[in-house]
C-alpha cells in the first residue's frame, strides 16, 4: 500500500524458468514482505553502487592510503569486470567467475583475496543501508593467499650487514632500523625532537608514507599509538655522529633526509 495515496502498489518480476520457479519466487517475495525483509530493487549498475560506496562510506571512514588501495582495486579489476552488471542481478556466480578469471590471468591470489574482501565489504554496506537483501559474496569461497615464512637475520647476520654498510649514506637509518625495530614509515617520519640522546630513548608518534600521486602523507603510526623506544649505545653513537655532521639541527627537522632537509623517498 502506498502510504501517500493509500492505493495498492503492484510489483512485477519476470521469471523465465517456468511456472514452478515463478510460484517459488512469489512465495519468497511474499515471505520477505511479511517479515519486512523485502528490499526494493535499485536500477543501479554495480559500478554506480561501488562509486556511491566510495563517496558515502570509504571517503569519510578510512585513511587516505587505504582509500587509495580501494580505488586502485576497484578501478583496475572489479569495475571493469562487474561494473556493467545491474546490482539486483549480481550473483555469487558473477563474483566467482570474476575471481577465477583473475587467477587464470596471472593475478596473485593475495590481490584476488583483497578484491574479494572489498566486494564483500561493499555489499555488506548495501545490506546495512537497506538497498540489498543479502550479500551474495557469502556464497563464494575466496582464494587462499600464499604465505611466505618470515626471514630475519640473527645477531651475527646483523653484525655483518652493519659492518658492510658502514660507508653507505643510509648507515644511521640501517642501525636504527636493525636495533629498534621501527617500521619504515616511522623511520622516515622521525624528527630530532623525538630523540633524547641523554636518556637514550626516542619517541614514535607518527608515520610517513608516499601515495601513488607522489604526495607524502604523515599521520599517526600504524599501531595508532605513540610509544617510547630504548636506544642501544650503538644507535646513540650513530645519532651523535649524524647530528655533528649537520650544520644546523632544528627540533622539527627530519632525522633521515636528503642533505637539503627534504624527505627521503619511500625505500623499497
Amino acid at each position: 500500500m502506498d502510504p501517500v495515496t493509500g492505493r495498492k502498489k503492484y510489483k512485477t518480476e519476470v521469471v523465465h524458468t517456468g511456472k514452478r520457479d515463478a510460484e517459488k519466487r512469489l512465495t519468497e517475495l511474499l515471505g520477505q514482505h511479511d517479515t519486512g525483509e523485502y528490499v526494493e530493487p535499485l536500477k543501479w549498475t554495480t559500478a554506480q553502487f561501488l562509486e556511491q560506496w566510495v563517496k558515502d562510506y570509504a571517503e569519510t571512514r578510512v585513511g587516505r592510503r587505504t582509500l587509495e588501495g580501494y580505488r586502485g582495486n576497484l578501478g583496475r579489476y572489479i569495475i571493469p569486470a562487474l561494473g556493467s552488471v545491474r546490482l539486483d542481478k549480481l550473483t555469487a556466480k558473477h563474483i566467482e567467475s570474476f575471481e577465477s578469471d583473475c587467477l587464470r590471468s596471472g593475478l596473485s591470489p593475495r590481490t584476488v583475496l583483497h578484491c574479494h574482501r572489498l566486494i564483500f565489504q561493499t555489499l555488506l554496506w548495501g545490506v546495512r543501508m537497506g538497498v540489498l537483501a543479502r550479500n551474495v559474496t557469502e556464497g563464494v569461497t575466496p582464494p587462499k593467499a600464499d604465505r611466505f615464512p618470515a626471514q630475519s637475520l640473527d645477531w651475527e647476520g646483523v653484525r655483518k650487514f652493519l659492518k658492510a654498510a658502514q660507508s653507505n649514506s643510509f648507515y644511521p637509518l640501517f642501525v636504527t632500523a636493525m636495533l629498534t625495530g621501527l617500521r619504515r614509515s616511522e623511520l622516515l617520519a622521525l624528527r630530532w625532537r623525538d630523540i633524547n640522546l641523554e636518556a637514550g630513548v626516542l619517541s614514535v608518534s607518527r608515520g610517513s608514507v608516499k601515495l601513488r600521486t607522489g604526495e607524502l602523507l604523515t599521520g599517526s603510526p600504524k599501531s595508532g599509538k605513540s610509544r617510547t623506544v630504548d636506544l642501544p649505545d650503538q644507535a646513540v653513537s650513530c645519532f651523535r655522529t649524524l647530528s655533528d655532521s649537520r650544520e644546523e639541527i632544528r627540533p622539527d627537522a627530519l632525522v633521515f633526509c636528503h642533505p637539503d632537509g627534504s624527505p627521503l623517498p619511500r625505500i623499497r
